[in-house]
């Protein structure tokens, strides 16, 4: 509110945020203080370049950049679990976040804190706790829990109950009207536009807030099962003005007095033009507030000795050995955690620098990768590091059109629909398909394997290959009799073919039939030129050589 009442009447556009302080703090602050709020605005210059990123990302390296995670490890360890737990269900609430129309960015939630704070009273304190812990938690979700004793604190005038209505429909334009929300039916309804329709709309608001507090106040104070405690104040943090007891309090109040309780502390009211004590002597406060003496020793013990670490290691002197005999078991496991952390983030940043990015091969391959690993393995590695979508081209289109014709005249059922292939309704393409279409057909019938009917056609396979999965599909396969096969690959392009594709099919076929593997020999078929060809093709050691990394 001071902020708001200092650039009332002002541009919008002559207005400074407070961060812009940073930049130039004035003569005011000491040397130290500028320093520190130089480094103050580098962080929130970093933070604000990464504010687009997704709500999660954004909120951890929040916690990283301000130290947050390292203040917590510096606190006594009972404040530190405490603090921790809390930290783990603000990141849940975070993680668990969805915001309009799956709107999960700062600025929504941001607004739904704000939402929070408001309506709700502020987010859930709550943290798993023993028997001897005190939960911190809203009226809201204390609903159907019970506690031996339970404080509701805070029953002073305007607090609790809330006695200012909100913003209704009839006066702000981006409040919801009651009539299209949810829960009209059990809203005060606008029954008119004259003034006194509105007078009474006003008086209905009011009832119904006060019904809505009575009924969360309610709540309250039946959790307890043995002892409830209220308390309120005369004066609060900041007020200029009394405050007082609540319509709940003095209740309270009155029921202890009829013998239902006791009074313990009644205030009496201040003085006429009395002001708020706690006021008094707030323009001498130090700021920030001086650390615990003891506490703020030991940091600076170590901010020392670390200090002398990094100096050495600047100077290439070493580090002094660890005195495991001095360190408990507990501390000793802790630092062999840090160390394999230690490593670990080493290792990752020796990754991130390296000129070279080495691609971990997959578990499972296609019978064309295989192929592709040996003929150009850094073109494999940059597809599988950045998969990108692959244009159709007319080629491979009249390729799988040709497979699916002899398919066809072998009474095998086509796998694909030549109409559902990319660039099957491309422009410019049907003449050429048909004429080229026509050349391969004539082509494969005078070759030698034109007349021969296959064993099967386009047959599925997976097999381990040095441990890892490779899929493919065999063009066609002959029964050559006395247990011996052949497996033929159709090759409808000029280009010489990889023999590696061959020999992968013909150990596929091994192990689907359970023969040697000399029982089975391989062949590509150039359709267009009828040339049959069987290259040398690779052992099975070989292949397994192929597919294990250095």
């Amino acid at each position: 509110d001071p902020l708001d009442e200092a650039v009332t009447g002002i541009d919008p556009c002559d207005v400074v945020a407070l961060a812009d302080v940073l930049d130039d703090p004035g003569d005011e602050v000491s040397p130290a203080g500028r320093a520190r709020l130089r480094i103050l605005a580098g962080e929130l210059r970093h933070l604000r370049a990464h504010v687009d990123e997704p709500l999660l990302d954004v909120i951890h390296r929040v916690v990283e950049v301000t130290g947050l995670d390292v203040e917590l490890a510096a606190s006594p360890e009972a404040v530190t679990a405490h603090r921790r737990d809390n930290i783990a269900a603000f990141v849940d609430v975070v993680a668990n976040f969805e915001g309009l129309d799956n709107d999960g960015s700062v600025h929504s939630f941001l607004a739904f804190l704000r939402a929070a704070r408001e309506h709700e009273r502020g987010l859930d304190a709550t943290s798993p706790s023993g028997a001897d812990a005190v939960q911190l938690m809203t009226v809201h979700k204390s609903k159907g829990l019970e506690w031996e004793v339970v404080a509701v604190p805070n029953l002073s005038r305007k607090v609790f109950p809330v006695t200012t209505v909100r913003s209704k429909w009839t006066t702000v334009a981006s409040v919801l009207p009651t009539p299209l929300r949810g829960d009209a039916d059990d809203l005060p309804a606008l029954r008119g536009h004259d003034k006194a329709a509105l007078a009474d709309f006003t008086a209905e608001c009011d009832a119904y807030l006060e019904r809505e507090e009575r009924r969360l106040g309610y709540v309250a104070f039946t959790r307890a099962k043995s002892l409830l405690l209220g308390s309120g104040h005369w004066w609060g943090s900041s007020q200029r003005r009394p405050r007082g007891p609540s319509a709940f309090l003095d209740e309270l109040h009155d029921h202890a007095r009829a013998g239902g309780g006791r009074v313990a502390l009644w205030a009496p009211p201040p003085s006429e033009g009395e002001t708020n004590p706690q006021l008094a002597g707030m323009d001498d406060l130090d700021w920030p507030l001086p650390y615990e003496p003891v506490a703020f020793a030991r940091r600076q013990a170590v901010a020392r000795e670390v200090s002398g670490y990094l100096a050495a290691l600047t100077a290439s002197r070493p580090l002094p050995d660890d005195d495991h005999e001095r360190m408990t078991p507990a501390e000793r496991q802790m630092l062999t955690e840090l160390d394999a952390d230690v490593e670990l983030l080493l290792a990752e940043a020796r990754r991130a620098r390296r000129v070279v990015r080495e691609v971990e091969l997959p578990r499972a391959l296609t019978a064309s990768q295989v192929v592709r690993l040996r003929a150009d393995p850094a073109g494999l590695a940059r597809d599988l590091a950045r998969p990108m979508p692959r244009q159709p081209v007319p080629q491979a289109r009249r390729g799988t059109a040709f497979h699916s014709w002899v398919e066809g005249m072998f009474e095998q059922t086509p796998l694909i629909d030549l109409d559902d292939l990319p660039g099957a309704a491309d422009e410019g393409v049907d003449d050429a398909d048909a004429a080229d279409a026509a050349v391969l057909r004539e082509a494969f019938l005078a070759s030698p394997y034109g007349q021969r009917s296959p064993f099967a056609v386009e047959a599925p396979f997976e097999l381990l290959i040095g441990g890892r999965a490779v899929r493919g599909r065999i063009d066609a396969v002959y029964d050559l009799g006395d247990g011996r096969w052949e497996v033929v690959d159709w090759k409808t392009g000029r280009r010489q073919a990889d023999a590696v594709q061959l020999a992968v099919y013909r150990l596929a076929w091994a192990r689907l039939r359970g023969v040697a593997l000399d029982a089975v020999d391989a062949a590509f078929l150039y359709v267009r030129s009828g040339e049959v060809v069987r290259p040398k093709l690779l052992s099975e050691p070989e292949l397994e050589a192929l597919l294990t990394p250095p």
